[in-house]
């Protein structure tokens, strides 16, 4: 099945990244702090993860990477403002369903800490504000960019074919908490990606999953400044 060999060799790369850029980047850069590799992770890991819906990731030959990703319909300037709108709903429809996968998290033992996420780690670890600025720049817009068309365009574009709305969100959503190896995070993660896939069904724009995905990263982030930093 395409989706499952896309998002198969995307997880790999992910695990791989993860493992091998952090000691490469210091020998290759020693210079480099960890807001840059954090970037520059998010730029091959994306970057492959696109890369692969073309290469791979068709079922016929004939279908356009733009059409594949959902990108082709979306970002239409007579529907930006609305879009707009519809991400920020989306975004404040992802806070119940956060609040409740944490408390079942916490019911199942399950809960992480809030440094569990290396990223979260990095904003409160390094508050320079060059660093700060990297750091909200890669989880408030290159991490939307790159995992709405991935998660939401694709694999959630090609679960609806055959599925439900609900359970297309809720497939595409799994595989979305699952991508970062992070088991103390799965229902929370899993709330946000089935979140996003309803926004999407109901706009068929990106844009909206994106905006909306971006105000959680950005907001999260600095939420835990505000606490920790």
């Amino acid at each position: 099945v395409p989706w499952m060999r896309v998002m198969v060799v995307f997880m790999a790369v992910m695990l791989t990244g993860s493992v091998l850029a952090p000691p490469l980047m210091q020998r290759l850069v020693p210079s480099a702090g960890a807001a840059p590799m954090v970037v520059f992770l998010y730029l091959v890991t994306g970057g492959v993860g696109l890369w692969l819906i073309g290469r791979v990731g068709r079922e016929h030959p004939a279908e356009r990477w733009a059409d594949l990703t959902g990108l082709s319909q979306s970002f239409a300037p007579s529907r930006l403002a609305r879009s707009a709108v519809s991400g920020l709903g989306g975004y404040c429809m992802i806070w119940p369903a956060v609040v409740a996968a944490a408390a079942m998290s916490s019911m199942l033992g399950l809960g992480g800490e809030p440094f569990d996420n290396p990223i979260a780690l990095l904003l409160v670890s390094d508050p320079q504000p060059s660093s700060l600025a990297v750091l909200g720049l890669a989880v408030a817009i290159l991490a939307p960019a790159f995992e709405e068309p991935l998660f939401r365009g694709y694999l959630f574009g090609r679960l609806r074919r055959n599925m439900t709305p609900y359970g297309a969100a809720a497939l595409s959503g799994l595989v979305f908490a699952v991508a970062p190896f992070s088991l103390d995070n799965l229902l929370p993660l899993w709330a946000i990606g089935f979140t996003l896939g309803i926004l999407y069904d109901r706009t068929r724009d990106l844009a909206a999953p994106i905006i909306a995905h971006g105000l959680w990263n950005l907001v999260a982030a600095s939420s835990l400044l505000t606490v920790f930093g």
